[in-house]
């Protein structure tokens, strides 16, 4: 992905209301206590996770990112490579791999979840998180780089046919999907100056905080799954 690609809330750095409170879902979901971070844009998640005492591998081809991300890890223990998923080989070393607003982007989803699989020890998880709904699909879209969006259904299909069981889906970012949903409508984007007003990020961290962190809502502008890998299923290194 170029810089138009890039995540329209980069502007936000790290701790924003998004950002600080997807990474801390994300960490959740961790098993065991080696990771790989695919596309760790700025850092977070990765920084995150080697606080809470894992081993971490973080990708990141963008290069104003890879240091970004460098940045915010400063003093931890996480490996960085500036790869991408398409360039990166490894064996299965990985409890947890995570793939967080990286499927969407890419024309070969299949290819790149089978990939991710032998990246996985028997009994991994892979943790994705894409951006949801189809029909809301928009300029939004079209200007980071999307190159779909998922419904429920549709991941689910794709993470079995690439060989994985027990997949668990849940919504998040509820209020995220009403803003899509004008953007959808006008054609216009909310405002990264508005996002990034501090009373509006307090705001909405403590929405994230006190209702979706505690609940399992059917609704969000995205998804994300867990999944462990089949024995014996497809995978690409």
């Amino acid at each position: 992905m170029g810089p138009e690609s890039q995540d329209y809330l980069d502007v936000l750095g790290t701790e924003d209301f998004w950002h600080a409170n997807k990474d801390r879902l994300l960490a959740g979901f961790a098993r065991g206590d080696r990771a790989l971070d695919v596309g760790c844009g700025l850092g977070g998640l990765s920084r995150l996770l080697a606080r809470r005492g894992m081993r971490v591998t973080a990708l990141e081809p963008y290069p104003p990112y890879l240091e970004r991300a460098r940045q915010a890890v400063r003093g931890l223990t996480v490996e960085f490579s500036p790869q991408d998923a398409w360039d990166f080989s490894s064996p299965p070393l990985f409890d947890t791999v995570y793939l967080s607003g990286v499927l969407e982007h890419v024309e070969r989803d299949a290819e790149l979840l089978a990939r991710a699989r032998g990246w996985l020890r028997p009994g991994g998880r892979l943790v994705v998180l894409v951006s949801a709904h189809p029909f809301l699909y928009s300029a939004f879209d079209r200007r980071v780089g999307h190159v779909r969006r998922y419904g429920r259904a549709g991941l689910r299909r794709a993470l079995e046919s690439a060989g994985f069981k027990d997949v668990r889906l849940r919504s998040w970012n509820t209020l995220g999907s009403p803003a899509l949903l004008w953007t959808r409508l006008t054609g216009r984007l909310v405002s990264r100056r508005l996002l990034a007003r501090p009373w509006l990020d307090r705001a909405l961290d403590l929405w994230f905080r006190a209702v979706e962190e505690r609940l399992d809502l059917p609704w969000g502008a995205d998804l994300v799954a867990a999944a462990t890998p089949n024995e014996g299923g497809p995978s690409l290194s």
